[in-house]
């Protein structure tokens, strides 16, 4: 489901209409999605996503050929050597600073830092090799191009706008009637709760499928720090 199909099926829900109430469920989306970046949920992670190094290059983002558009913060980094897997360390950015711009390196670079949406190696690679990433995606970015979503959105989606949808229907819904211009406190209260049933919901997969939950390590330089379900 796209951003402009999730508004229109809920508009059609939403009884006695006022003129703003389609420019308020648009700007309540964009607004509930933000707040949602804060949740881990299983179709938000993925898992072993590649990408190839671009030679003498020690900074990658969104903007970068090749690499993930819509991350928000990366658990592990790591290569395949053989049957094994070797885990690049995460450090902070100033742990990492250095040796990304001073050496470099032929083969695989031994120390990462993730900070401001970007992923420094060092040293820089001086070539190709393909890393692999445990990511946790962003709420708030289309999940084919990495734009944001906002009010104006129509194509983008991403996986609360599909698997997630149920709660983000909800959220926007008790944000809707708890504004000033339609609050109705019952119907707020009631979809405030059916938001925190389908979380629940989504917490339990998760649990099932990842019963050693973790937090995202110390040295995470994001802008918001989500919480594990």
């Amino acid at each position: 489901m796209t951003f402009s199909e999730f508004v229109t099926d809920l508009y059609g829900e939403v009884r006695n209409k006022h003129a703003d109430t389609l420019t308020y469920l648009k700007k309540a989306t964009a607004r509930q999605l933000r707040e949602l970046s804060r949740i881990r949920t299983l179709f938000m992670e993925e898992a072993g996503v590649p990408f190839d190094t671009v030679a003498n290059l020690a900074t990658y983002g969104g903007d970068t050929p090749g690499f993930p558009p819509n991350i928000l913060a990366i658990d592990r980094i790591y290569y395949e050597l053989g049957s094994s897997s070797v885990y690049i360390p995460l450090r902070n950015l100033g742990d990492v600073r250095y040796d990304a711009e001073t050496t470099t390196t032929d083969g695989y670079p031994y120390l990462a830092a993730w900070a401001a949406r970007k992923l420094i190696l060092a040293p820089t690679p001086g070539g190709v090799v393909t890393l692999k990433l445990d990511c946790f995606l962003d709420a708030t970015l289309d999940a084919a191009t990495g734009g944001e979503i906002t009010d104006t959105a129509t194509s983008e989606t991403n996986g609360w706008l599909q698997r997630g949808a149920t709660v983000l229907r909800y959220a926007v819904l008790a944000d809707y009637f708890a504004s000033p211009g339609w609050r109705d406190i019952d119907a707020a209260t009631a979809a405030a709760a059916q938001r925190q049933q389908a979380i629940q919901v989504l917490r339990e997969e998760r649990r099932a499928l990842k019963p050693s939950t973790y937090l995202l390590p110390s040295y995470w330089e994001g802008e918001t720090r989500p919480t594990a379900l």
